[in-house]
């Protein structure tokens, strides 16, 4: 819908374009056509009557006198009449060109609004109309949270069921992704409108335990780890030690990886360990952005991004560009298998 509406803003754009080109380009108006429409009236009206004058004096210069109606001759037909009249004079065509139509329809009251220049005019108000239609449509789009929530559910799904993740294995290759912007994830209306732009960190956890058979939403990682104190709705995850204590409380381990070679934690991943990764403030975003590395294969890295952005896999040159070696993965602790 919106790409439809960016093809009529820019038809309308080009009409205003041509409009304005013209006005400037040419110096008649709408009004100035009116009044040529006028005189090409009156001047072929007179042609017509000097026409019916000369071919009435044809012949004679005696101007006979009428006729009796009871000694007019009879005519048989309408085509007859046309032969015998001298008086005759066929009607001329009053079609009238492809020109005139427009001139007529370019001089329409509405259009004079503007100044008199039909074509800007009619560029303007398509203009308009185009913006009431884009200001308009939410009133009508309008979709309710849970709506879109089971939208984009159905949109990752579909995108990763095309992604064949040649090489992952294991809980890498099952997990889940988790929106941090699906309402169900939250215990209310509230917690989703004040965690939801934040909830990365909550929902890479999330994704990461749910992958060793568990089933919880992001609320209940959230509610850990803001009672941790490790967590708030303006910066996101505090300190990467956020996430040990968060999964800790989870029966899980979190191992930081001191900066590694991308290849060293890609051969983690396919092996069947989701690595947790960041993009930090400044690359990706301002405040970053926390999401889950799968695996990968010479130039495809395979993601699980709980963000808008979905993202599913990424080239290894893109993702060096905004990956700054934050590498944490979570397994469970031994005493839970």
């Amino acid at each position: 819908m919106f790409q439809i509406q960016v093809l009529f803003f820019i038809a309308a754009l080009l009409i205003t374009i041509i409009g304005i080109f013209l006005t400037f380009k040419s110096p008649g108006s709408s009004s100035s056509l009116r009044t040529q429409d006028l005189s090409r009236s009156t001047q072929s009206t007179t042609n017509r009557s000097s026409t019916n004058r000369s071919s009435t004096n044809r012949g004679t210069t005696r101007i006979s006198a009428p006729v009796p109606p009871h000694r007019k001759p009879r005519y048989t037909s309408h085509t007859d009449y046309r032969a015998r009249s001298t008086h005759y004079q066929p009607r001329r065509s009053q079609k009238p060109s492809h020109l005139n139509r427009w001139e007529r329809v370019m001089s329409h009251p509405l259009l004079q609004i503007f100044g008199g220049r039909p074509l800007l005019g009619g560029g303007l108000i398509c203009i308009l109309v185009i913006l009431c239609i884009v200001i308009m449509q939410p009133l009508f789009t309008h979709a309710s949270p849970l709506q879109t929530s089971l939208t984009r559910a159905q949109n990752t799904q579909a995108k990763t069921s095309q992604i064949q993740f040649v090489g992952v294995t294991g809980v890498s290759r099952t997990l889940v992704r988790v929106g941090q912007l699906d309402r169900q994830q939250y215990a209310s209306d509230d917690e989703f409108t004040t965690w939801s732009p934040s909830a990365c960190s909550a929902a890479a956890m999330t994704e990461v335990i749910n992958a060793y058979g568990n089933h919880y939403k992001i609320t209940d990682i959230l509610k850990v780890e803001a009672d941790l104190q490790q967590i708030t709705p303006e910066a996101g995850l505090l300190q990467p030690s956020g996430i040990d204590r968060t999964v800790n409380a989870f029966g899980f381990d979190a191992a930081h990886l001191d900066n590694p070679p991308l290849d060293d934690v890609l051969k983690i991943a396919n092996q069947g360990q989701p690595v947790i990764i960041s993009f930090p403030p400044g690359t990706w975003s301002a405040g970053g952005h926390i999401l889950i590395l799968r695996g990968g294969h010479d130039d495809t890295i395979y993601l699980a991004d709980s963000s808008k952005a979905d993202m599913v896999e990424m080239t290894r040159t893109t993702f060096l560009h905004y990956w700054r070696g934050f590498a944490v993965v979570v397994t469970p602790q031994s005493n839970n298998g």
